[in-house]
């Protein structure tokens, strides 16, 4: 969303100049000669460049606003520059980004309203310009040895619409007369900034918003399983109950194994929940991924014999140790093994093929989950990872592709498939073997 200043909004601009100058009397620097000139104005547009670009950036708001410190600092030929905003109560104008100035103070250095020339501004909407900042009455430093070394002080206000959401600041280790040009070019540059800010805003309510969409639909879609999967434990209570007052143990052992499908079926459902909704990082150490794949196999074996599916490795030794999260990348191989199962021949004869590739050129592990199932409609194949939609009807929750999808990436890795209609599928996922490449 690009902003436009309005005649007014530009008039009080410099309304606000002629205010700051006529405060500060102090002598004009001699002009730069054509030289410095013409650098000093390749500088600048190089920077505002820069942060014309940043405006539509997909990067995090911090790592954009750093980036916006550092070109300010830049395009005004200063020693700092920093970035407060309000925290969430608007008691406290907190550090948010700084070129300059010691990386501890990001997050922990503030002024409360009114307090330091940066608390003075936010409360009063009004430019500072000072040759001198010790000298202004709201001069407050920062617990910091390189902010009693500077003097030079720019402070402006943050505005989206008519609401102060912040200010910037840039200091110099001399004294300084910023010229009208400078405070332009400054005023700018907030503008960048607010707007930046603004479209944080609205893509963090946009967020919010699909969340809730979400958790609407997840509710939906997982009452419906969850009425499944209880209408079967009736079928197998009601078995266990008629087989023991008829004191059929045939019966009994029949409803027995109906309630521990549904036990399972219950405690994949909240694994895969886990899975998709946690927000913690993964917890990488290195391990030899070969073992963990031929563990979850055997984890699976009986339900693979049960199915009358054979379950075969076939693994790349070449592999070396490689960083994961154990615990999700198990559930990932648990997921598309048991996937793989239920896709298989129901009259038998089905055969899985798990497999392990080291990718030379890539230098990236490949694993693979190969079936000979009746494949993925092609018109079915954009929704696979979306969530809660399954391949299996009502006998899935379509939480389990869209998980792993997400763990997968969390890793910096990408799954996909290839299916056959009729013939075969393979569920395929790649990892990087550094934690460094993405």
């Amino acid at each position: 969303m690009a902003h436009h200043k309005s005649k007014s909004s530009n008039a009080a601009t410099r309304t606000q100049i002629a205010k700051v100058h006529a405060a500060t009397p102090t002598p004009l620097p001699p002009r730069p000669s054509s030289a410095k000139a013409a650098e000093r104005h390749s500088r600048v547009l190089e920077a505002m460049l820069e942060i014309s670009n940043l405006v539509g950036s997909d990067a995090t708001i911090a790592k954009v606003l750093n980036q916006i410190s550092a070109a300010t600092r830049l395009a005004m030929g200063v020693e700092i520059s920093s970035i407060y905003l309000w925290d969430e109560n608007r008691e406290n104008l907190v550090m948010r980004s700084s070129a300059g100035l010691p990386p501890e103070l990001i997050g922990n250095a503030s002024f409360a309203t009114g307090q330091g020339i940066p608390g003075w501004v936010a409360e009063t909407g009004e430019i500072a310009s000072l040759p001198d900042g010790t000298k202004h009455p709201h001069y407050d430093p920062l617990p910091s040895t390189r902010e009693l070394k500077l003097l030079g002080y720019l402070c402006a206000p943050l505005r989206i619409r008519d609401e102060v959401i912040g200010v910037m600041t840039v200091r110099s280790e001399n004294v300084k007369k910023f010229s009208d040009d400078e405070i332009m070019l400054y005023v700018t540059i907030c503008n960048q900034v607010a707007i930046v800010i603004e479209k944080a805003r609205m893509s963090a309510a946009q967020l919010e918003a699909e969340k809730l969409a979400v958790l609407s639909l997840s509710l939906t879609g997982i009452a419906h399983y969850i009425k499944n999967v209880l209408t079967m434990m009736r079928g197998g209570e009601f078995l266990i109950e008629a087989g023991i007052k008829r004191e059929k143990l045939d019966q009994v052992a029949e409803g027995w194994h109906v309630l521990k499908r549904t036990n399972k079926k219950i405690a994949e459902l909240v694994e895969n929940m886990l899975n998709y909704y946690r927000d913690t990082a993964p917890q990488f150490r290195k391990l030899d991924i070969n073992d963990l794949i031929l563990s979850v196999m055997g984890q699976l074996e009986d339900r693979a014999i049960g199915s009358n599916v054979s379950l075969l490795p076939d693994l790349d030794l070449r592999i070396e140790d490689i960083s994961v999260d154990p615990s999700r990348i198990e559930d990932v191989m648990a997921n598309l093994i048991t996937n793989a199962i239920e896709a298989a021949p129901q009259d038998g004869g089905g055969t899985i093929f798990v497999r392990s590739r080291y990718d030379t050129d890539g230098g990236r592990v490949r694993i693979s989950v190969v079936d000979n199932g009746s494949g993925i409609p092609p018109d079915k194949h954009d929704s696979v990872f979306k969530l809660f939609y399954s391949t299996k009807g009502k006998k899935g929750t379509g939480i389990g592709l869209a998980a792993s999808r997400k763990i997968i990436m969390e890793h910096g890795g990408r799954i996909d498939f290839e299916s056959t209609p009729g013939k075969s599928t393979e569920f395929f996922f790649h990892l990087p073997t550094t934690r460094t490449q993405l």
